[in-house]
C-alpha cells in the first residue's frame, strides 16, 4: 500500500528510472549522444536550440570512451570551439547513457558554483533527455545542492581546486578538470589538486580523465605539461588552391600595413590568399593528426584562427578581429600581449626575468599643477602597517586603467596607539580638488593585515561602509588578483585575499609602458615621490626556482625595503574590489556644478575634512561583493 504522501506522479517517475537502469542502452558515442539529445541553453549560447557538433569537437568527445586513452587534454583558445561544451556533453552522456560518479573541478569554489548554476543546470533543464534526472535542490528531500547532484545510478560533484576537502571524498569514474592553469599549486596544505583528484579514479579501470584550459606561462602551465606528455594533435586543413594539408599558424595571417580589415590567411606552400569563406570551408573539412607518438594520452591544440563562429560586431572577419586584438595588445604592452598569446593563440607566454630600475621611472616625473589631472576618475589607497608607522599611497585611476600617483606619505606612530589610527582616519577623509572643480575622496582603501592584524580588523570593521577593507597577501602562483572575501574569526571582518604575484606582474608590465595612455603610470613632482620611493617600487625581480622537480615563479628582493611596491599592490586590489563604471564617473565629473561624489578624494591641494567618519552608501557605479 502506498504511503499517503506518495503521489502517482512520483511512482511513475520511480518506474521510469528503474526501467532506464535495467534496460540495456543502445551503443552510442558521446558525439552521437550529443547530436541526438543535447540542447543548448539561451543563457550559455548565442544560438540556443538543438546541438550540432563542430567538426573539431567530435574526436575529442569520443576519445573519452577510447579504452586505450588514459587521459586527454584540450589546450584551446578561449571561445575557439566550445571546450566547456565538450565537458558538458561528457557529463550529459554519463548522467543519461552510462550513469557514473562524476567530479568536475573548477579553479575555485565560487567558480564551481557559477558553473553549476549558469552552465550545468540550464543544460539539464533544456535537454529533454536529462530533464527530471536531477531534482531541483530547492525541492523537498531532493538530496541535491548547487555543488552536489544525485541521479539514478550515480552522482555529480562540482568542487573548487582550492578546497582540499572536496578532493578527498568517495571514488569517481569521470574526472573533468576545467581551466587547470588557474588552479592553485596546492589545495590548502594537501598538495597538488590534480594529483589528489586522480587518486580518486584508481578503483575504475575505465576511468575518464579530461583536462581543459587556455595556457599561461611557459614551464608553469599545467595544460602545457599535460600537452607535452600527449600525442599532440593539431587540426590539419587543405589549401583550396594546392591541396597541401597544413596547420594554421599566426605567421600565416597577413594584412597590408595599417589595414587590419584586409587581413587574410596565406597558404604556407603556394602562398594563395584565403578569403573568409575559403578559410571556413577548409576548417570544416579538416582532420586531427598526431605529431608525436601515442603513449596513452591524447592532446588537442586549437587556436582562434580555427574559429568558424561569426566575428564580433565591428569586425569584417574572424581574422580581422584577431589582427585588431593583436595590434591593440601590442600597443598596451607586455601584459596585454601575454593575454592575447594565451587566449587567442593558445600558446604559453615565455617570461624573461622581470626586473626594473628606478632611474627611468624617476626621469618621467611630471607636474600636475594645483588640481588633480582631468584623466583621474576615482581614487584608491594602498596601506602597509609597520612597527612604528602606517604607510599610505593614494593613486588616481582613469579609463583604461591609466594611473596617476597622488600622494605617498607616512603616519608616524605605533599602530598600538589610538592616536595613530585617528590621524590615519583623518587622512582618509581628505578631499582632493579635481580639475573639473569637483572634490574627490578615496573611494576604496585596502590595508595589509600582515602586522598588527587585530588593530587593522578593528579599524576596518568600523569603516566597511566607507569601503575600507582588510587584505591579506598570498604568493600562490596564478591566483586571482582578488578573491571573494571571507569573514575572519576575529571581529567578523571581511578579509580579501590578494594574489601578490599576479598583482606584481601587472604592475611591472604597466611600469614598462613608456607612452601615456591605457595602463600607463604617471608620477608627480614631490608628494613623497622621491628616489627612495622608486627604489622601493623596483626592489623586486621575478625569477624561476625549482621545487621538487617543478618550476616555480618567485619574486626576490633586490633591496631590503619594498613598501612602495606593496602599497601599489594593495591599491590595485582596491581598484579591483571597487570595479568602477568609468562612463558613469565621467558623467559625474562632467556636471557643471561641483558636487561631492561618494568615494572620492583630492589632489595636490588638500582641504582637511572633519575628523568624524561619515557613513557613505555604496553608489550604483560600484559592483557589490557578496560574502
Amino acid at each position: 500500500m502506498l504511503h499517503p504522501r506518495t503521489s502517482r506522479r512520483n511512482l511513475a517517475e520511480c518506474w521510469t528510472r528503474a526501467a532506464r537502469l535495467l534496460s540495456i542502452p543502445p551503443a552510442l558515442s558521446i558525439s552521437q549522444w550529443a547530436e541526438r539529445y543535447r540542447y543548448l541553453s539561451p543563457e550559455a549560447s548565442s544560438r540556443p536550440g538543438k546541438w550540432s557538433s563542430l567538426p573539431m569537437q567530435v574526436e575529442p568527445m569520443d576519445a573519452a570512451l577510447d579504452p586505450e586513452v588514459e587521459s586527454l587534454c584540450l589546450m584551446w583558445a578561449s571561445q575557439a570551439a566550445g571546450k566547456t561544451e565538450i565537458i558538458l556533453n561528457i557529463q550529459g552522456y554519463f548522467i543519461d547513457h552510462d550513469p557514473s560518479p562524476q567530479l568536475v573541478i573548477q579553479p575555485t569554489v565560487e567558480a564551481g558554483e557559477t558553473y553549476s548554476k549558469d552552465r550545468l543546470s540550464p543544460m539539464v533543464r533544456d535537454t529533454p533527455r536529462l530533464r527530471g534526472t536531477i531534482r531541483d535542490p530547492r525541492s523537498r528531500d531532493s538530496g541535491n545542492t548547487i555543488l552536489h547532484k544525485i541521479f539514478p545510478g550515480g552522482h555529480l560533484t562540482v568542487i573548487g581546486a582550492n578546497a582540499p576537502a572536496g578532493l578527498a571524498m568517495r571514488p569517481i569514474r569521470v574526472l573533468l578538470c576545467d581551466e587547470v592553469d588557474r588552479y592553485p599549486s596546492s589545495a590548502g596544505t594537501e598538495g597538488d589538486p590534480i594529483l589528489l583528484a586522480k587518486k580518486r579514479t584508481d578503483t575504475y579501470q575505465d576511468a575518464v580523465i579530461v583536462f581543459t584550459s587556455t595556457p599561461t606561462i611557459k614551464d608553469f602551465s599545467r595544460i602545457e605539461a599535460e600537452w607535452k606528455q600527449s600525442d599532440q594533435r593539431y587540426w590539419f586543413v587543405a589549401c583550396h588552391a594546392c591541396g597541401t594539408f597544413q596547420r594554421l599558424y599566426w605567421a600565416g595571417v597577413k594584412w597590408p600595413e595599417g589595414e587590419p580589415a584586409k587581413a587574410y590567411y596565406q597558404c604556407e606552400k603556394c602562398e594563395a590568399h584565403w578569403n573568409e569563406a575559403e578559410r571556413v570551408e577548409a576548417i570544416k573539412k579538416g582532420e586531427w593528426r598526431p605529431t608525436t607518438p601515442f603513449k596513452g594520452k591524447r592532446g588537442y591544440h586549437l587556436n582562434a584562427i580555427y574559429s568558424i563562429f561569426p566575428p564580433k560586431k565591428g569586425f569584417k572577419t574572424r581574422i580581422h578581429q584577431m589582427v585588431a586584438h593583436f595590434l591593440e595588445a601590442k600597443r598596451l604592452g607586455e601584459q596585454a600581449q601575454r593575454v592575447w598569446t594565451n587566449t587567442d593563440l593558445a600558446e604559453t607566454w615565455e617570461v624573461k626575468g622581470q626586473s626594473l630600475e628606478s632611474g627611468p621611472l624617476m626621469n618621467r616625473i611630471e607636474t600636475y599643477g594645483d588640481t588633480l589631472p582631468a584623466g583621474i576618475l576615482v581614487l584608491v589607497a594602498g596601506v602597509d602597517v609597520q612597527a612604528n608607522r602606517i604607510e599610505i599611497e593614494v593613486i588616481g585611476y582613469g579609463a583604461g586603467d591609466e594611473s596617476w600617483g597622488v600622494v605617498c606619505t607616512t603616519i608616524d606612530g605605533s599602530p598600538e596607539m589610538d592616536a595613530t589610527w585617528e590621524e590615519f582616519d583623518r587622512f582618509l577623509l581628505r578631499e582632493y580638488i579635481h580639475s573639473s572643480g569637483h572634490k574627490l575622496r578615496v573611494a576604496c582603501c585596502c590595508i595589509d593585515t600582515g602586522y598588527k592584524s587585530k588593530q587593522v580588523y578593528a579599524f576596518c570593521r568600523a569603516r566597511t561602509i566607507r569601503r575600507v577593507f582588510a587584505v591579506k597577501g598570498s604568493s600562490i602562483p596564478n591566483m586571482p588578483l582578488v578573491t571573494r572575501p571571507q569573514k575572519t574569526s576575529v571581529r567578523q571582518v571581511l578579509l580579501f585575499s590578494v594574489g601578490t604575484d599576479t598583482a606584481k606582474e601587472i604592475i611591472y608590465s604597466r611600469l614598462l609602458i613608456d607612452e601615456p595612455g591605457p595602463r600607463f603610470c604617471h608620477f608627480p613632482v614631490g608628494s613623497g615621490y622621491n628616489e627612495e620611493y622608486f627604489d622601493h617600487l623596483t626592489s623586486e625581480k621575478c625569477s624561476t626556482e625549482w621545487e621538487k622537480g617543478k618550476p616555480r615563479r618567485v619574486w626576490i628582493k633586490k633591496r631590503a625595503r619594498n613598501e612602495a611596491l606593496d602599497r601599489r599592490v594593495y591599491a590595485l586590489a582596491a581598484l579591483e574590489i571597487l570595479n568602477p563604471d568609468w562612463n558613469a564617473l565621467k558623467k559625474n565629473l562632467a556636471m557643471p556644478k561641483p558636487a561631492p561624489i561618494a568615494g572620492s578624494n583630492e589632489g595636490p591641494k588638500v582641504q582637511q575634512a572633519p575628523g568624524k567618519a561619515i557613513a557613505q552608501k555604496r553608489q550604483s557605479w560600484v559592483n557589490s561583493w557578496r560574502g
